[in-house]
């Protein structure tokens, strides 16, 4: 358990491997056909339905299987198209008035 503990531990501080590193995973997992038999039950059994019901707990239930099958399915679009993800420096633009002689 420590060991496991100890793994996470220093995944958590390199974001950028570990998120890779995850996102391959991901990919690799879903992308095979055992992966895709699973995401579709997943898709089917808590993704695309309907709650009935009335109580909050229910709701707060509902949300939560949801909420993993959506990370699931961004982290396969994160897979199958990364650039779509990649973050650019910003332009840095010239003020083109510092340039200018004032005349009068």
């Amino acid at each position: 358990m420590t060991r496991t503990f100890a793994q996470w531990l220093n995944r958590l501080w390199q974001p950028g491997k570990a998120e890779k590193e995850l996102i391959d995973a991901f990919g690799q997992t879903f992308e095979a056909h055992a992966g895709r038999v699973v995401l579709n039950y997943l898709l089917d059994t808590y993704y695309c339905t309907v709650l009935v019901g009335r109580e909050a707990i229910h709701l707060a239930e509902h949300s939560g299987q949801r909420s993993v099958v959506h990370d699931i399915l961004q982290k396969l679009d994160q897979y199958r198209e990364p650039q779509k993800y990649e973050t650019k420096e910003p332009e840095v633009l010239t003020d083109v008035r510092a340039n200018m002689e004032v005349r009068q």
